[in-house]
């Protein structure tokens, strides 16, 4: 189905673009055959994760850059957040009312992310792009393995034997300048001996060097890192206020802090540099990506509402009491609520997964179509929407959501949590779309520039055609 998706959604560019690296360019970047396998079943950008880790096995040149410009963003996150928390990231993440220039950010000026990387990529903008995105695709704190060659893993392991034999003597100076028996004396005594326990390791390994790993890791900076700040990539790359006034309404009506999530942003605009690498420009290269975006989005809110209903029955069965009773969630709460301390908030995603099912596509009407909102009301969003509706009788107090059993309060708490939601899916959207924009603005179509050399990674083809899903 993604295949022909993707061909449908790719043919208003013919008159434009060269199609089938277009097509080719699109299909290897979010690879389709990367969400049949089990391991993340669409809980992180499989397809982008399996793309860049081709990328960074087989093109030492990217990888340099990579290894070379992590290291560097890593020292300057340091820098800008000398007081950072080494344990709670996922509570340090930048917010959405956020901005570089401001308050934790404030050494920090709008663009200067792709400054950054557009000077390691030697003001080369398509390998800049690659350089980001390896990482920001997302904010999951993952990394990539690959291997080095034998003559490098000997080099390295050379290298690492020399940094520790000058540990090793600068500790011997401290500790012959230290009293016998104080706290330093003890600490610099114990380092030698562990530096002395890792150099025995490499002499083992020089003397049989098959046994030198060559393994190495490029590992991406964690979410709560400075490359996530809204604007980091430019000024215009961000969401209008209004619709951030909207989300924190929904989503954190309280005040709460919301997660920026600009990685969105950069996975957009790495699809519209791909795109313009092909020859797609306008407002056509915005359009794909918010709408690939939908698709990723729609599957992955497919499979969260089955499992939701699929609960839902699993409990109403234990329960042995219909999910739509007016005594469900009593029932349910008497139950579980000791092992359960989450439950009202379960008992709520139930029934908004309920309502999802009967109004939008990606439910019974059609399986995981990215389609977006069909059946469901109009104002889906608006708090006191119930109020103007005149009364129903007793049995029917769904009101909006129509359901019998259903009281005001129980439809109001479903629609509320759904809306919040549905106002991801817009978010989502419309960051991918401001990002490809950017993306296709920034690069360059390889039509006009040809010079290939080693140094700029241009002649990365893995990054171009990694053997796309064929057309069937």
């Amino acid at each position: 189905m993604t295949t022909w998706f993707v061909i449908l959604l790719l043919i208003p560019t013919l008159a434009q673009a060269d199609y089938k690296c277009a097509y080719s360019r699109v299909m290897n970047v979010i690879r389709p055959d990367a969400y049949k396998i089990p391991v993340g079943n669409g809980e992180q950008n499989d397809g982008f994760m399996l793309h860049f880790k081709n990328a960074i096995e087989t093109d030492s040149c990217l990888r340099s850059k990579a290894l070379s410009f992590w290291e560097e963003i890593e020292a300057l996150d340091l820098e800008v957040r000398q007081n950072k928390s080494k344990t709670n990231y996922m509570e340090e993440r930048p917010g959405l009312t956020e901005t570089v220039g401001k308050g934790r950010y404030e050494k920090l000026k709008p663009g200067w992310l792709w400054e950054k990387a557009l000077k390691s990529a030697d003001g080369n903008p398509n390998t800049a792009m690659a350089l980001i995105s390896l990482c920001m695709h997302d904010d999951r704190y993952h990394s990539f393995l690959y291997q080095v060659s034998p003559e490098e893993a000997q080099a390295d392991a050379k290298k690492e034997k020399i940094k520790i034999l000058v540990k090793i003597e600068e500790a011997r100076e401290k500790l012959a300048m230290a009293n016998s028996g104080t706290q330093e004396f003890l600490l610099l005594n114990d380092q030698i001996k562990q530096l002395t326990m890792f150099l025995s390791f490499y002499e083992q390994d020089a003397k049989d060097p098959s046994k030198i790993s060559r393994n190495r890791y490029l590992k991406c900076p964690p979410p709560d890192n400075i490359v996530h700040a809204p604007q980091s990539l430019d000024a215009s790359v961000d969401i209008p206020k209004s619709l951030k006034d909207e989300i924190q309404r929904l989503q954190k009506p309280d005040g709460g802090k919301i997660a920026a999530k600009s990685y969105h942003f950069v996975a957009g605009a790495y699809i519209g540099c791909q795109l313009a690498s092909c020859g797609v420009v306008g407002e056509q290269v915005g359009t794909i990506a918010s709408t690939l975006a939908g698709m990723y989005r729609a599957k992955r809110m497919c499979k969260k509402v089955k499992e939701l209903l699929d609960l839902k029955t699993k409990i109403s069965d234990e329960v042995d009491v219909d999910a739509n009773a007016p005594n469900f969630h009593s029932k349910v709460q008497n139950k579980y609520r000791s092992l359960d301390p989450l439950i009202n908030k379960k008992l709520v995603e139930f029934d908004a997964a309920t309502l999802y099912e009967r109004w939008y596509f990606g439910g019974k009407i059609l399986p995981c179509a990215p389609l977006g909102p069909a059946a469901k009301p109009r104002d889906l969003n608006q708090e006191d929407w119930h109020k103007d509706l005149p009364a129903l009788s007793p049995q029917k107090l769904g009101t909006v959501c129509n359901i019998t059993g259903w009281s005001i309060e129980r439809c109001e708490k479903a629609r509320l949590k759904l809306s919040t939601w549905d106002i991801d899916y817009e978010w989502t959207l419309a960051q991918h779309a401001i990002g490809a924009k950017f993306g296709a603005a920034k690069c360059k179509s390889e039509d006009v520039d040809r010079s290939k050399s080693a140094r700029d990674c241009s002649n990365n083809r893995i990054l171009k055609e990694d053997k796309p899903t064929a057309v069937r």
